[in-house]
């Protein structure tokens, strides 16, 4: 039985460091295509998180369409009364 599993357990370990280099290829390859957002990540990291959360609601609403008074603030009142029915 155990030369059944020794097989099984190398193709496991071949398999998985075949995967952890696809990744680690692909990770390499994004951050050759995409410099200047990798570069604006490092750049941002010692913002706060106030101000990080706003930038990230910010380009929802962008992505949204969504006029910005509609969602800054209070939420509305009809999302927060149609919680309670």
């Amino acid at each position: 039985m155990t030369n059944q599993i020794e097989p099984d357990i190398g193709r496991t370990v071949e398999a998985n460091e075949s995967r952890r280099q696809k990744v680690e290829a692909e990770r390499t390859e994004r951050e050759k295509n995409e410099p200047d957002e990798e570069e604006s990540v490092r750049d941002a990291s010692h913002l706060s998180a106030k101000l990080v959360y706003q930038v990230v609601r910010r380009e929802g609403d962008e992505e949204r369409g969504a006029p910005e008074s509609r969602c800054s603030g209070q939420p509305s009142r009809r999302g927060s009364a149609s919680a309670f029915r």
